[in-house]
């Protein structure tokens, strides 16, 4: 017989792996209170995953509906923008024909205000 393979009574037996490792909590439970342990685990999980699925939905609609108000709105000014800037041409073509009447009479003023008045909007334009 060999020696190598025959343990000697000043020999310490050699560790296996549960030895060697801490017991945690869990290595402590039975295999039938860990199964259940971590099917609680599995439900929390999965109930958690619906609730942040339901949330991401809802968040999404909001965006959407958000997105769509905002074009929208920006159709509606860019309407808006057009009209203005046809009566302010219109109103300022029709003082450039009817500017001699305005210099017979003696409201220059109101021309001036006029004048002002449609370069104040063409400026937000």
């Amino acid at each position: 017989m060999s020696e190598a393979t025959t343990p000697t009574a000043t020999e310490a037996p050699a560790l296996d792996d549960r030895d060697v490792e801490p017991r945690t909590p869990m290595k402590r439970l039975g295999s039938t209170r860990k199964l259940a342990a971590f099917n609680n685990i599995r439900m929390q999980l999965s109930e958690q995953t619906r609730v942040l699925e339901a949330r991401a939905e809802a968040t999404a609609g909001v965006a959407g509906e958000l997105h769509d108000y905002c074009r929208r709105r920006a159709d509606l000014e860019h309407d808006y923008a057009r009209a203005l800037d046809k009566l302010a041409r219109a109103a300022a073509q029709r003082h450039k024909d009817q500017k001699h009447k305005y210099a017979l009479t003696l409201l220059p003023l109101r021309t001036t205000a006029l004048v002002y008045i449609l370069s104040q909007t063409a400026k937000f334009d």
